[in-house]
């Protein structure tokens, strides 16, 4: 349910009016995701493959939303300091994709359609960031990984009894999610 376009920094974005979050901030952005998931989570044991679907969707989410972000950053990145400097936002953006990818392939085999869409964070702060802010974005990308972690940890532990597939495949996602933490 797209909204308003807004601007901000002289660039226009559309909002999703569900969350009415601030376009620009990341780990906004993020820390929404990880609140439906622990919402989910909060609602009782998962049931059923839908409760699954939905689990799995708002993770693919997440990956979408860091893809974005760090297409944001490879950009800047280029600009202010070439390709080397890019280089690393590349091969996280093949790395998110490759997880987004993965948790598409179990919904579709669970009967689902996986999502497609970023939830309210297609334009972040990356599009417009100045010169000197690339060490602050890295800042921020370090936080919002955390928070992912953490929610996807807990979604693992959630989905386990009824889908140690998305379990597994969530588990594995973490470690790899972490290993963007020290690289």
């Amino acid at each position: 349910m797209l909204g308003l376009i807004r601007r901000d920094r002289g660039m226009a974005r559309q909002t999703d009016q569900r969350d009415d979050l601030d376009m620009n901030d990341f780990e906004t952005c993020v820390s929404a995701v990880c609140k439906r998931i622990e919402g989910r989570i909060g609602q009782g044991p998962a049931q059923d493959e839908a409760d699954v679907i939905a689990a799995l969707n708002e993770v693919i989410a997440a990956e979408l939303t860091c893809i974005s972000r760090y297409r944001g950053e490879f950009e800047v990145a280029s600009r202010l300091h070439g390709n080397e400097a890019a280089a690393g936002f590349a091969e996280h953006i093949a790395e998110e994709q490759a997880h987004a990818d993965r948790v598409a392939s179990h919904v579709r085999k669970l009967g689902g359609v996986p999502a497609q869409t970023i939830p309210a964070a297609a334009a972040t702060k990356s599009a417009s960031a100045p010169p000197d802010g690339l060490e602050e974005l890295t800042l921020e990308d370090i936080r919002a990984e955390r928070m992912i972690i953490a929610a996807y940890e807990a979604l693992a532990r959630w989905l386990r009894p009824i889908d140690e597939t998305a379990a597994q495949l969530l588990d594995e996602i973490s470690v790899e999610e972490r290993d963007h933490l020290y690289r």
